[in-house]
């Protein structure tokens, strides 16, 4: 009588579960490790973020120019102007010489040198 009923072996169910334990180790690595979809995913995110800032500064370097286009500003000066067109309270500038500033936007940091033309 046990020899006509059908139904799973406990071998097949065993290697069953063996499979999927794989299969499910697998997907999990590479989901993530350093190379993964989810480490990827925050490096894009990064550098979408850092361009953003990149050209809200460009933008804003490209106003004080023109609204001082006649103005013959310091450094200082216009690093000042720069920092309240920026209007971050996260944002500092640093005067590194006569010619050349960082700007820190958040947690980036950005070199720029300066000259009005």
């Amino acid at each position: 009588m046990l020899k006509n009923e059908k139904g799973i072996t406990i071998i097949s169910l065993i290697i069953t579960i063996i499979i999927l334990s794989i299969l499910t180790t697998v997907v999990i690595v590479s989901l993530t490790d350093d190379k993964g979809l989810v480490s990827s995913v925050e490096k894009q995110k990064n550098d979408v973020l850092q361009t953003q800032i990149k050209q809200e500064i460009e933008v804003a370097i490209e106003k004080v120019k023109l609204e001082n286009i006649n103005n013959k500003l310091t450094i200082y000066e216009f690093t000042d102007k720069l920092l309240k067109k920026l209007n971050n309270t996260n944002t500092q500038i640093n005067v590194i010489s006569e010619t050349e500033y960082d700007i820190k936007y958040d947690d980036y940091v950005f070199t720029y040198y300066y000259n009005l033309i």
